[in-house]
């Protein structure tokens, strides 16, 4: 379940701007507040987005698989700035299954949303970035 008020939802877990770094729900609020972000973005827009959660039986998980035309971008966040090929392991792996697959789904861009300074390019179709990015990944 995702607040769409982060603030509330530190509110409801008693974190502020001082303890919120430390809290082992940082990665949680994160994630959360990427989710209110896209969903703004989206209501903007005049196609339609959908957005999933995605698990398998290997354990493979990914934040949003995000699907608008026929094709599924795939989106990790991350709360740090030093983004590296190994937060994107699951998003690699799951897009090679997407594109080897016979399904009428398309692989789109990778992206792992952190806190960088700039995006950048961390393996072929797999970038990092920050909340800046969004408004590209969703007009994909």
């Amino acid at each position: 379940m995702y607040f769409r008020d982060t603030g509330l939802l530190c509110f409801l877990l008693n974190l502020d701007d001082s303890t919120l770094g430390a809290s082992p729900y940082v990665g949680a609020v994160w994630e959360t507040f990427v989710f209110s972000e896209m969903r703004k973005l989206t209501q903007q827009g005049q196609r339609q987005v959908n957005f999933w959660y995605y698990r398998d039986q290997r354990a493979r998980e990914i934040d949003f698989v995000v699907e608008a035309g026929g094709r599924l971008s795939l989106i990790e966040c991350k709360w740090w700035e030093q983004l590296t090929i190994g937060d994107a392991r699951h998003l690699v792996a799951v897009r090679d299954d997407i594109a080897s697959s016979r399904s009428h789904w398309q692989a789109g861009s990778s992206w792992v949303i952190g806190t960088p300074s700039a995006s950048y390019l961390m393996a072929e179709q797999v970038s990092a970035g920050g909340l800046r990015d969004l408004r590209s990944i969703l007009q994909e």
